[in-house]
């Protein structure tokens, strides 16, 4: 089969490396000026001359989109009926959800399959993926996924449903990262070889990828990004940021706060907090309306607002409040139980 391939960084390259076994492969990538240094290179019009389906492996939201919207060479000039685009990057499900709306109008097939794996995974097909889009159309691609993943996961039709999964578990990668640098700094103040401790925690109790890999590199102080294997730290902050934005639009979504107000004041605020609180009662249709907004960290706090910031709102018949509240910032789960007895506290006031 022909299939196209757009970004050949190191996990389109990783991909390729597979794809080619069983592929006859054209492959784009911008910053690869010399397409004659291997026969599988050339334009992004030849891809959907010759291919019906084409894989993109690409940064971030911007680029994506770019690629798709560029006057010269973008994919939407190319793109034909039955064609099929699989998405193997960590975008926000707002951008899955624009592109799709414009493939669906040009009969054309979006699919979103975010990849779980460093660049040395890749080449090895150790890439876990979640996949959502057309359930007929992962059918068909189904075959080609395997070629080089070591497992995969249909979440859905809602197309945005696999980069949500991909950026909870990317969320929770950054956070492992944050937690293991705090325990080691720890461990060090004790006199203890970080190293030795790390690989203690990562074969006995905290046995699996994300504390074996990542550890051992925190406990290395080895935190430049690697060739292949490392995670740099410019995308991890990109991808806190859209995990950050998914979170808001819950907030948008189901309680109806004005995306102006998130924008103007920020997410953890008291004109955030009121808003939720007097639109779950509106809602609800509940007596007592609880509403929690904060910062439980271990990341994501700033100078103005520190982790263990919480702003905590009731209503109840005619009367609404907003309490501030800074817990101390002895661990997310900590300030998470805090603000729940603060909570508890506050609707008992209410009977008294």
């Amino acid at each position: 089969m022909k299939i196209g391939i757009i970004g050949y960084g190191q996990m389109g390259s990783g991909a390729a490396y597979n794809l080619n076994k069983k592929h006859d492969l054209f492959i784009y990538d911008k910053y690869i000026n010399d397409r004659h240094s291997m026969k599988s290179f050339c334009t992004v019009e030849e891809i959907y001359l010759n291919c019906q389906i084409t894989f993109s492996f690409l940064p971030n939201d911007k680029i994506l989109i770019s690629a798709h919207e560029n006057k010269s060479n973008g994919i939407l000039n190319y793109l034909k009926k039955g064609d099929i685009h699989i998405s193997c990057s960590t975008v926000s499900p707002e951008t899955s959800k624009k592109l799709e709306k414009i493939y669906s109008e040009k009969k054309a097939s979006f699919i979103s399959a975010p990849i779980f794996a460093r660049p040395d995974g890749m080449k090895n097909k150790q890439a876990i993926i979640p996949i959502s889009g057309k359930y007929k159309i992962y059918q068909k691609i189904k075959p080609i996924i395997e070629s080089f993943s070591t497992s995969h996961t249909f979440v859905g039709e809602e197309i945005g449903n696999a980069n949500v999964i991909k950026l909870c578990g990317n969320f929770l990668i950054c956070n492992a990262i944050q937690s293991i640098s705090e325990a080691l700094s720890t461990a060090d103040e004790h006199g203890l070889e970080r190293l030795t401790v790390m690989r203690f925690l990562s074969s006995s109790i905290f046995d699996c990828l994300i504390y074996k890999g990542y550890g051992d590199r925190v406990a290395a102080f080895d935190h430049d990004p690697h060739t292949n294997a490392h995670f740099p730290l410019s995308l991890g902050r990109k991808d806190i940021n859209l995990f950050k934005s998914i979170s808001n639009q819950s907030k948008n979504n189901l309680l109806r706060i004005p995306k102006k107000m998130i924008r103007k004041y920020g997410a953890v605020s008291k004109q955030v907090c009121f808003a939720m609180v007097k639109n779950l009662k509106k809602i609800s249709g509940t007596n007592i309306s609880i509403s929690i907004t904060g910062i439980a960290g271990p990341t994501g706090g700033s100078k103005n607002k520190p982790v263990g910031l919480v702003y905590i709102g009731l209503k109840k018949g005619n009367t609404t409040l907003v309490n501030k509240y800074f817990f101390k910032n002895k661990g997310r789960r900590f300030i998470q139980k805090s603000a729940v007895i603060k909570s508890l506290e506050l609707i008992l006031n209410t009977f008294k």
